[in-house]
């Protein structure tokens, strides 16, 4: 059989099938079937000679010791290293295993035996655990939030460490009426250690622009309910105050642009309105006669009104502009309302006169 570039310091017959392992100076395993003397897997993964190698789990895995002190298993189906064992500091001479294969010995050149045992059944049992546990407490936190346990459901939430839930669990609270005065007295029944878990989880949610009301909410009343002495005893708060410093200052940037532009929102919506006024002005008639209109009464002969009011009237000439000439209009107001210029206003409302009658002509 050929296929090691360089000597073979091991061999081991499977327990289970018509195959054998080999160990290489050239850091290689391979396995070798009887029947053709063929090479069927190769591993590849050790940086030093292959001095030991020993079937497991039924001829499932494989256990190999090296010249560097490591010891790897590997899964025959898969051809992957699933551990590597750092325990010697010196070659490994000698590995041997019970007939179970759940109990190992090594022997090594640091004058060293030591003795291994698989914990893989115990591992899977603590997970299997954990992941009962974690579904129990998912149950009790939902029923803590079905019964309005905020404070409860919170801590909860901590312990899981599920800073989206926590922020759930937040939002529920400052739903309801008088929110923000319940989610202060929430916190302030919380430990330090919990405070600072919810600074961390703030981190998060201020990274967000839809998160980040929420992490300011919470930020402001930690902030109010602990002094800098005792904020600075939190072992995260550094890390927490560089997170959280870039993305608020980003947010109040925006919240400033936003409201700039709802001021001049307010103030584009207020020339429009004055807009519509001058533009129902009828032509000619001065604002303070429009403003005061002199009413004829049965007992007020027309003969009673104002030379001046009887000649503004006698010139009343409704028109219907058009929504280019009410467009024009309203600009050229709001700038004479910055100038403050009424005066120039009435002459435009005289000089627009003649401007949709031109329009209709070129359209016909």
């Amino acid at each position: 059989m050929h296929g090691h570039k360089r000597g073979v310091w091991c061999v081991q017959f499977s327990p289970v099938d018509q195959c054998l392992a080999s160990g290489s100076s050239d850091g290689t395993v391979k396995i070798w079937a009887i029947s053709d003397l063929t090479c069927v897997k190769t591993f590849e993964g050790h940086d030093s000679s292959v001095l030991n190698v020993i079937f497991l789990s039924r001829g499932m895995q494989l256990m190999t010791s090296a010249s560097d002190g490591l010891l790897k298993l590997w899964t025959i189906k898969s051809n992957e290293c699933v551990k590597t064992l750092d325990e010697h500091s010196e070659k490994v001479w000698a590995l041997a295993s019970n007939r179970q294969g759940d109990m190992l010995v090594t022997g090594a050149g640091d004058s060293s035996i030591l003795l291994w045992k698989d914990v893989t059944e115990s591992e899977l049992e603590e997970v299997r655990e954990k992941q009962e546990d974690t579904i129990l407490k998912e149950q009790e936190l939902a029923n803590l939030l079905q019964q309005k346990k905020y404070l409860k459901a919170i801590g909860l939430a901590i312990t899981l460490e599920q800073p989206f839930r926590v922020l759930s669990v937040i939002k529920e609270v400052l739903s309801e009426p008088l929110g923000k005065e319940h989610l202060q007295k929430t916190i302030e029944c919380f430990r330090l250690d919990q405070i600072d878990a919810i600074l961390r989880f703030a981190v998060h949610w201020n990274s967000n622009s839809k998160h980040c009301h929420i992490a300011q909410c919470v930020l402001s009343i930690i902030l109010k309910m602990y002094s800098p002495e005792e904020l600075t005893q939190m072992p995260n708060i550094k890390s927490a105050l560089e997170g959280l410093l870039p993305y608020t200052e980003r947010h109040f940037q925006r919240m400033n642009r936003l409201l700039q532009q709802s001021t001049f929102a307010d103030y584009t919506w207020k020339c429009m309105k004055l807009g519509d006024r001058f533009r129902n002005h009828p032509v000619g008639v001065p604002l303070d006669v429009l403003e005061e209109p002199t009413t004829l009464t049965s007992e007020q002969p027309a003969e009673s009104v104002p030379q001046t009011e009887q000649s503004a009237f006698a010139s009343y000439k409704p028109t219907r502009r058009t929504e280019d000439s009410a467009e024009e209009l309203a600009n050229r107001i709001v700038h004479a309302v910055k100038r403050k210029q009424l005066k120039e206003v009435r002459e435009l409302q005289v000089s627009d006169e003649a401007t949709p009658c031109t329009q209709k002509q070129s359209v016909r």
